[in-house]
């Protein structure tokens, strides 16, 4: 007596809709019954309700197409979720950055004291630059904005200097 067995015609050949457990690791030898039963315990992304079809109590039938469709999915899926988690390491990572940076900037606003202006040796002093020809430079750049008290003496705002630093950062 002949199995009935719910089928399609393709490219002149019977191909059925649902395979047991053991037809389908029969047929596709890359897939095991023992991983095709993981796959049922786990049940992730809605294996089981997208895939299996239950007759009776025991018997478990899988749809082949709707089996490769889950596989597709799966795969879009982990790459979605792979280019969250890449966003939301950088999004934390940026964050820590500015974290850092303005816990550095307020240590720093509290370390330069309450003085409104600096002078160049000042600035050397607090250890922001190595020598007063690189505090002259970044001044005549244009990095490090200066008030000219007399031709050779030149004194910069507290808050110049603190946005200079933030600047740095």
């Amino acid at each position: 007596m002949k199995k009935n067995k719910i089928t399609t015609k393709k490219n002149n050949e019977e191909m059925p809709f649902y395979l047991s457990l053991r037809e389908f690791s029969k047929k596709y030898v890359d897939w095991s019954e023992a991983s095709l039963r993981w796959l049922i315990y786990e049940n992730k992304n809605n294996f089981n309700d997208i895939v299996l079809r239950r007759v009776g109590r025991r018997k478990i039938l899988i749809s082949i197409k709707d089996f490769w469709e889950w596989i597709e999915n799966r795969k879009r899926i982990h790459k979605i979720t792979n280019i969250k988690k890449v966003i939301e390491k950088n999004v934390n990572q940026v964050k820590n950055i500015q974290e850092k940076k303005n816990k550095i900037s307020d240590e720093f606003s509290d370390m330069i004291g309450g003085l409104h202006f600096y002078s160049v040796r000042q600035i050397v002093n607090l250890g922001i630059f190595g020598s007063l020809v690189s505090v002259r430079r970044s001044m005549y750049a244009g990095e490090l904005p200066y008030i000219k008290v007399t031709p050779r003496r030149s004194i910069v705002k507290r808050e110049d200097l603190i946005e200079f630093i933030k600047s740095k950062l």
